[in-house]
């Protein structure tokens, strides 16, 4: 979305300065818009990754066997939630009551 002249220097250096991060482009092409769609196209692949551990455990609980999530798995899913907070919060923080009334 684009602003009117002189809108950003009523706005503080963080705000600026994440609003400059969200409408980044390089060549048209949207820099923090590429980075969340790689974030959500990883997170995929782990779900796949997780699912797969899952029913693996759920066979080798029906032998009567031991079977834990692994911990790496856990790590990444913390990055994850932690990249969402953080993409949410700036969209938030620039987007002001605007974030709210987006339909995207």
């Amino acid at each position: 979305s684009s602003l009117p002249a002189g809108a950003l220097d009523d706005w503080s250096r963080l705000r600026r300065a994440c609003y400059m991060m969200l409408h980044c482009e390089v060549r048209r092409v949207p820099i923090f818009d590429l980075t969340v769609a790689l974030v959500v196209l990883s997170n995929i692949c782990i779900v796949g990754i997780e699912t797969d551990n899952g029913a693996e455990c759920l066979m080798r609980a029906s032998y009567g066997l031991k079977c834990h999530t692994a911990s790496w798995l856990i790590i990444v899913n913390y990055a994850f939630l932690g990249f969402y907070t953080m993409e949410c919060a700036v969209r938030m923080y620039v987007g002001r009551s605007g974030y709210l009334r987006d339909p995207w």
